[in-house]
């Protein structure tokens, strides 16, 4: 950090982000699962690292940096311009190492921060990215696919971090870029299918090695970091099998669509340095086997419908890297062969932090923004903010309270956005461009498990503020459907009994941050009734879930439970049984 720091004096930094240079180059950055103890690391004391305070885990400098334009070209295209050089300066490697593994951490600690909600815990579907090529390029491409070896149609970037997208039309523009078109004339469509450790696989492998630390940081969601928010997917060191490519022409333009498989697991922590002896050894390559197998599964399916004539090899390469898990490391497992098919699922959240320094910077600007277009009826505004977003995280938006910069000002009466959008009358459908975006506000709040409930100590549903305000074009859309019907009074002693485990373990972060408590009245609006509960600077949060009504003694009595799971710093599982008094015996 020492040599990084002296290095990035001599460049000019813009203003505009010197502060986030600074925040990133000063200081200590840690993997937030890392207790630097002499016990954990087996050290002795003098040796063990003492830190003097724990670092702040919502900002992430160097996503911030790599994904802001001004500041990738001064600091992160060192990465490319260095890994291209023959002949790289040992400081300049030093300094591109160290600027990976500060990413690294960032992601690792991001995925950490969410690792209750899916799409970060381990991101799993397809993405998009689009550049201009050479011929040379195109050739060099061109090459891998003809291998006859199917197992070595793949190109790595292994230090390198590249920028996808959920948005097929991010790609397209991020191709036809005009200013490349001399050097660069060719178009290319890479869509990238991006999947996980058959799960199987993977529970084998962590049985034999608990002490592996196994992460899915190779395609994170930081869509909520960057400046842009571009439904970006950042991709480090990505490992590309090709499956196939066809050739087009777009505009007068030719255009090569490229389609390959990425899997999304690594094993670079902290505390899991690769090493070519011994037991590590032994470990890396049977997660090495357990990768194989996992993406050769993928492969067949994909190219069943882009390289048909290839699918059946792809199969017999996952069978045999699935024998030699049997024959070398004791591993025999049958696949379902529905990898291919896994998409990371959504799951409802549940945003109680009412501070702008609860969450990353670019994304509480944004919220800010929204809240204002939603209070001022800037209809047209606020509906671009919410097209920009992920298509899973558009629900969010609608269940948050407003953010303040000392909380003061929304603590008692905090109605969510949708709440808010409920006492506001429509415009004049005379005013085509502004109504057409309160419509699809308006359909956007009726999806399902965007909750009618607010935050305020009334619980007001978002029906009852429209009959209030007048508004009975919105009263029967927004009427609360109830998809669990649960006794009031034991769903709100369970929540009590919830309320009283957080504060046990999270009393200090809901406290500094102004959390808003989570009602679980909202799971019985929910067709999956599950609940992530992310608690600011806590590397972690609660997961919910209410269970389905049981059979007891051959009667369907309504009995329900809400399962609650600790992420961290301690993952635990608590079982609240739900009975209510009134059993309803049929």
């Amino acid at each position: 950090m020492g040599n990084t720091r002296v290095y990035f004096r001599r460049v000019d930094i813009p203003e505009d982000v010197k502060d986030s240079f600074e925040n990133l180059l000063e200081g200590f950055r840690d993997y937030g699962d890392l207790d630097i103890t002499p016990k954990r690391l087996r050290l002795t004391p003098s040796i063990a690292v003492n830190r003097p305070q724990k670092p702040l885990v919502e900002r992430f400098d160097a996503i911030e940096l790599y994904t802001a334009e001004k500041s990738f070209d001064h600091m992160y295209s060192l990465i490319t311009k260095t890994l291209r050089n023959e002949e790289p300066s040992e400081v300049e490697l030093e300094v591109v190492a160290t600027l990976v593994e500060l990413l690294t951490i960032d992601l690792y600690n991001l995925r950490l921060s969410q690792i209750g909600h899916p799409m970060y815990a381990n991101f799993e579907g397809v993405t998009f990215r689009g550049l201009s090529i050479t011929l040379e390029e195109l050739e060099e491409y061109k090459a891998i696919l003809a291998r006859p070896e199917l197992a070595k149609r793949n190109f790595s970037v292994p230090l390198g971090l590249l920028s996808s997208s959920t948005d097929e039309k991010i790609m397209e523009e991020f191709s036809k870029s005009t200013h490349n078109d001399g050097k660069r004339p060719i178009q290319l469509h890479l869509t990238i299918h991006i999947h996980g450790l058959d799960p199987v696989l993977l529970r084998e492998y962590r049985r034999l090695y608990p002490d592996s630390v196994v992460s899915s940081i190779c395609a994170m969601p930081v869509g909520h970091v960057s400046p842009h928010g571009e439904k970006e997917i950042l991709l480090r060191g990505p490992f590309f099998h090709m499956i196939s490519m066809t050739s087009g022409e777009i505009n007068g333009r030719p255009c090569e669509k490229l389609v390959v498989v990425m899997m999304n697991a690594n094993r670079d922590h902290g505390m899991e340095h690769a090493s070519d002896q011994g037991a590590k050894e032994r470990q890396r390559q049977c997660f090495l086997r357990a990768v194989s197998a996992s993406k050769y599964e993928v492969c067949a399916a994909i190219a069943e419908k882009h390289a048909p004539w290839d699918a059946n090899a792809y199969r017999t390469l996952q069978n045999n890297a699935l024998q030699q898990l049997q024959d070398i490391d004791g591993i025999y497992v049958i696949t379902d062969g529905h990898l291919a098919e896994h998409r990371a699922k959504n799951v409802a959240t549940w945003l109680g932090g009412a501070l702008r320094k609860s969450y990353p910077r670019y994304y509480a600007k944004k919220r800010v923004s929204w809240q204002t277009m939603i209070r001022d009826e800037n209809w047209k505004e606020a509906d671009k903010i919410l097209r920009a977003e992920y298509e899973w995280k558009k629900r969010d938006w609608y269940n948050v309270g407003q953010l303040t910069d000392d909380g003061g000002e929304f603590v008692d009466d905090n109605l969510t956005l949708l709440h808010i959008l409920a006492t506001k009358p429509p415009p004049p459908s005379t005013e085509t461009d502004r109504f057409e975006c309160w419509q699809r506000l308006i359909d956007g709040a009726c999806q399902p498990e965007v909750w009618m409930k607010s935050f305020d100590s009334a619980r007001n549903t978002a029906y009852d503020l429209a009959r209030r305000c007048g508004n009975e074009c919105l009263m029967e859309r927004l009427q609360p459907r109830i998809a669990h019907a649960l006794d009031p009074a034991a769903l709100g002693d369970l929540e009590l009994r919830l309320h009283k485990i957080m504060v046990e373990k999270f009393g200090q972060f809901l406290s500094e941050h102004i959390f808003h408590m989570p009602q679980l009245s909202v799971l019985t609006e929910m067709d999956i009734p599950e609940l992530w509960i992310p608690i600011p600077l806590s590397y972690g949060g609660v997961f919910v879930t209410l269970s389905k009504p049981q059979r007891i003694w051959g009667l369907d009595v309504v009995v329900y439970e809400v399962v609650v799971g600790q992420t961290w710093p301690k993952k635990t599982d608590v079982r609240l049984d739900l009975k209510p008094p009134n059993l309803d015996l049929q």
